[in-house]
């Protein structure tokens, strides 16, 4: 942990909250929503999107201007995303943007943060779950005076810059990953090498599974489960949105994901977020579970044939196709959810294959890059855990800034 972080802890006395005005949501802040349908988005928006997932997607307009929370307002499983944000940006309808009226954004932000479960059990809906303004409105808050809330919101900012940092290290890395590839696997020699399509370098595929949120007598083994939905943060080494849920004995023996496996989406996306998004299982990644991992019924586990291929190799192979809309053309919309003709995809497309030696050179020089990614990775997890442990204890005033 940092020294500035530490200074500021040590700097903490445990106390009492005092002068702390309770006061209804409405009173401290305004609410507005977004006006855009939820396909919105665009592959190369030039603005950021947010909608009711955890993800924030891209767009070429923008409606909004300003230093805001933003709240999904919907969810199926009442896991509503939330978001600081401050310049311009779009909405979905069922967004809320919240300003504030004369308290510290920031502040608010990590206020909401913390309210998120008494949100979720105040929620209304069976199917979908909804955060109506009428809840968010009598929603009750206890607010300090303006230089103590920036005081808490500048001590929990300080995790989360580190954590960003961190993020920008790992993008430009996973940057470096694919210009390597690139630079291998698209040169003039490359042209003399064998071409075999992908159904031939791989050695066994097979769909994940879902299981039950509670245990019982035949979903009785424990595993996490990596959704499409995960693929983006658990390529940067968080793994905080996994769940952990139960399944068959059965399930667990032939979907357990191992180093070199490959989880690829086959179901779900958006308009500006196409299904076939991938993710590389590395020892390091594994190590943060620590328990059994399998992919999502959504997914497929994809195990290359090591001896004819790199996990490596073809992990960016797949990124390289989903960035320039090869993956996409086996894209089938339908009923608002995008399908993946699979068995067509690894039939048509086809794979280099490098001499032995040129395989494992590749190998040697981006291992360490993956293994930098999920050390970071594993970094931002931790930075998280203690941001998480000090939250609610700054924002009840249990203590004292």
């Amino acid at each position: 942990m940092s020294t500035k972080i530490n200074t500021k802890i040590n700097n903490m006395t445990t106390q009492a909250s005092q002068k702390w005005n309770r006061v209804l949501l409405k009173d401290a802040v305004t609410f507005k929503t977004g006006k855009l349908n939820s396909n919105a988005a665009t592959k190369n928006g030039k603005y950021p999107f947010f909608t009711c997932s955890q993800e924030v997607y891209k767009t070429d307009t923008f409606s909004f201007d300003t230093e805001c929370v933003l709240l999904g307002g919907n969810n199926a499983n009442a896991i509503y995303p939330i978001f600081y944000f401050k310049g311009k940006f779009d909405a979905y309808q069922r967004t809320y943007v919240i300003e504030s009226k004369d308290n510290y954004i920031r502040f608010l932000y990590y206020l909401l943060t913390e309210k998120l479960n008494e949100l979720r059990l105040q929620s209304t809906g069976s199917a979908t779950k909804f955060l109506t303004i009428k809840i968010l409105n009598q929603l009750p808050v206890e607010l300090p005076d303006y230089l103590t809330q920036r005081q808490i919101a500048d001590l929990l900012s300080t995790y989360d810059d580190l954590i960003e940092n961190n993020t920008r290290r790992i993008q430009i890395l996973e940057q470096t990953a694919q210009a390597v590839y690139k630079e291998w696997f698209t040169s003039l020699a490359s042209k003399k090498w064998n071409v075999s399509t992908l159904r031939d370098v791989i050695d066994s595929y097979i769909g994940g599974g879902w299981g039950k949120e509670e245990p019982d007598k035949k979903y009785s083994g424990h595993a996490y489960v990596i959704r499409g939905t995960d693929i983006p943060n658990a390529s940067t080494g968080n793994i905080s949105t996994c769940p952990l849920r139960y399944h068959t004995p059965s399930n667990l023996r032939t979907r357990v994901l191992q180093a070199g496996d490959l989880v690829f989406e086959v179901s779900g996306g958006s308009k500006g977020q196409p299904v076939g998004r991938s993710l590389l299982i590395t020892n390091n990644l594994l190590d943060q579970f620590k328990q059994n991992v399998i992919c999502a019924s959504f997914c497929k586990l994809i195990r290359p044939d090591q001896n004819k291929i790199s996990s490596f190799q073809l992990y960016e192979q797949i990124l390289g196709w989903y960035k320039n809309g090869v993956i996409e053309k086996y894209q089938v919309q339908s009923t608002g959810i995008s399908n993946f003709r699979f068995e067509s995809f690894i039939d048509e497309e086809k794979v280099i294959l490098p001499p032995e030696e040129i395989r494992e050179k590749f190998d040697h020089l981006v291992s360490p890059l993956f293994d930098e990614i999920y050390s970071l990775g594993k970094q931002n997890q931790n930075l998280r855990q203690t941001r998480n442990l000090l939250l609610p204890k700054l924002i009840t005033g249990e203590i004292k800034v």
